[in-house]
């Protein structure tokens, strides 16, 4: 009788933040796992006294929201780590809350059509979520870390839902035995829009420049300008650590 499998470790089971529709997906892992979570979900239950006693009225389960809290390591980048604390910080700021609020107001016809996913791989949940509130603090005890707190409220849950298409927040198939190569195709061809070189994206490194940006791609440092202008940055063209460019 085969045993069953031992249960996967802790340490690679990540918290992933990706911003969906209204252009490519902005994803980030964060490299440390948050140090607080907290859920609330309220019932909708109104409390009256009266002469005769007290009168309850249920309306069913409310709205769940969720918080993280932590922070984002130190300020020194480690060793085959690509950001350090404060670009990651950044990038969770500049690439993921804010931007989920520009696509959220860019794409007036349809604003349901850009979300935000919270990949929580640790209970392999994924929460569909808007972004209701970023804090950024610091601390006496930590003074060089960088902590945050982001707030947001739940529109949906689906848990089990470790599909390539589910984690990438995609259209999800309906799959059995007879279909996985047919799923397989799907994934592939999904994941390629997100792969075309006219949609190309980077995230800008500590030491990076337009400049050096632009002979990276395109081997000229004088397409300075298409990239600028794709991203509508102004001379003097500044740029900094954790903001993602779009490479036309």
């Amino acid at each position: 009788m085969r045993g069953a499998a031992p249960p996967r470790s802790q340490y690679d089971r990540n918290l992933t933040f990706r911003v969906v529709g209204g252009g490519p997906v902005a994803s980030l892992t964060m490299p440390i796992k948050p140090q607080e979570f907290q859920s609330d979900h309220p019932a909708r239950v109104t409390t009256t006294q009266t002469l005769q006693g007290v009168y309850q009225d249920f309306g069913g389960l409310g709205v769940r929201t969720l918080t993280y809290q932590g922070h984002t390591g130190w300020r020194r980048r480690v060793q085959y780590q690509t950001m350090d604390g404060f670009d990651v910080f950044m990038s969770l700021y500049n690439n993921i809350y804010v931007e989920y609020h520009r696509r959220k107001e860019a794409n007036t016809s349809d604003p349901s059509a850009v979300y935000a996913l919270v990949i929580d791989d640790l209970y392999d949940t994924v929460y569909r979520v808007s972004l209701d509130d970023f804090q950024a603090s610091k601390s006496r005890s930590n003074p060089l870390l960088y902590y945050y707190t982001l707030r947001m409220t739940v529109i949906t849950t689906s848990v089990d839902t470790r599909e390539a298409e589910d984690l990438l927040g995609l259209p999800s198939v309906q799959v059995n035995a007879s279909q996985i190569s047919n799923r397989v195709s799907y994934v592939q061809n999904i994941v390629s829009q997100y792969t075309q070189p006219s949609n190309r994206s980077y995230m800008v490194q500590s030491g990076d420049s337009l400049w050096s940006i632009a002979v990276q791609f395109y081997g000229d440092g004088n397409q300075i300008r298409k990239i600028a202008q794709a991203n509508s940055i102004q001379p003097p063209y500044t740029i900094y650590p954790g903001q993602v460019l779009t490479i036309p």
